[in-house]
């Protein structure tokens, strides 16, 4: 079982209440997001199943962008629109010996020919999936493609997970205004439950830098990244002068509401690091062969699940 060097992460058994003593990583939620470069789609982009459900096997929940519907080429992937899921799952459960689970969006999102699925991805014995998940309704038709919003349960922590692909444009479309429209989002999301404020919006933002401008109104509204730094990258190069290329993925939440329950623990999963290793160029490899972004991860403690920013 490959192991993710840089999570802050410990080996934990079926979550319950409260944090037993001497076992703290009981209490650690790792949540990941994971832009999957066209999984399912068949042709140059299947997926060695096997090699890519490694990247998963050190988180808790995984929300997932650039899920396709299946072309059926892909010989490894279970009958379906969605068998690329099922393949993943059952991959997962043999090689881990972990329940897994999946839900999916209920349709694709998208314009023209292109369309893709968002989903997640999560051990089913450390979170539970408690609402069926729903697309923003977008009444102003703002994005290309709807956010996606489902609410999950770890032990006391209990969650409501939103996972966005900022449309990147074709010169007419721009990406700033559809970043822009994200506090509408929140605002939406939030409303639907005034008694749950734990809010995780995960994703592909398409900017460059979570310090950009059109972020603004996020910020205003006390919504921030929980991946932070200097000289972060989440996306892969195309050539060898350089191993990342941008950084566009990230998990943005309201401290006020969720700061106790963050452990501190964020970073960027380096796939390259991980596979490929005797390569040349083991970010081509893996830009070509599992996706061209990498995985974003953060930590919360969930041991503690009130809402109530005053709570101790």
């Amino acid at each position: 079982m490959l192991v993710v060097a840089a999570l802050i992460w410990i080996a934990c058994g079926i979550v319950a209440a409260g944090c037993p003593v001497g076992i703290p990583g009981s209490c650690i939620l790792t949540v990941g997001f994971f832009n999957a470069l066209h999984f399912g789609h068949g042709g140059s982009y299947c997926k060695d199943i096997e090699q890519f459900a490694d990247v998963f096997e050190s988180y808790d929940l995984v929300g997932l962008g650039e899920v396709m519907r299946s072309t059926g080429s892909c010989g490894d992937y279970e009958d379906g629109d969605l068998g690329h899921l099922v393949a993943l799952v059952n991959k997962l459960r043999a090689e881990t010996g972990y329940p897994w689970a999946y839900v999916a969006s209920p349709t694709s999102v998208g314009s023209g020919s292109y369309k893709e699925y968002y989903a997640f991805v999560y051990r089913s014995d450390r979170v539970s999936c408690t609402s069926d998940g729903a697309f923003y309704p977008d009444p102003s038709e703002q994005f290309v493609r709807k956010p996606f919003f489902v609410s999950f349960r770890s032990g006391d922590f209990d969650f409501t997970a939103v996972v966005v692909h900022i449309y990147w444009g074709d010169g007419d479309d721009d990406p700033i205004a559809e970043v822009e429209a994200l506090d509408d989002v929140w605002a939406y999301v939030q409303g639907l439950d005034t008694s749950e404020n734990d809010i995780l919006l995960m994703g592909d933002f398409n900017v460059h830098t979570p310090s950009a401008v059109a972020f603004g109104d996020l910020y205003s509204s006390g919504v921030d990244p929980l991946l932070f730094g200097s000289d972060i990258q989440t996306t892969y190069s195309t050539g060898t002068s350089a191993v990342g290329a941008s950084w566009y993925d990230n998990i943005w939440t309201d401290l006020d509401y969720t700061g106790h329950e963050f452990t501190g623990g964020s970073g960027v999963d380096y796939l390259h690091r991980r596979f490929f290793l005797d390569a040349s160029w083991p970010h081509l490899e893996v830009r070509a062969r599992i996706s061209d972004h990498c995985p974003v991860w953060v930590q919360f403690f969930i041991s503690q699940g009130d809402d109530d920013p005053s709570a101790e």
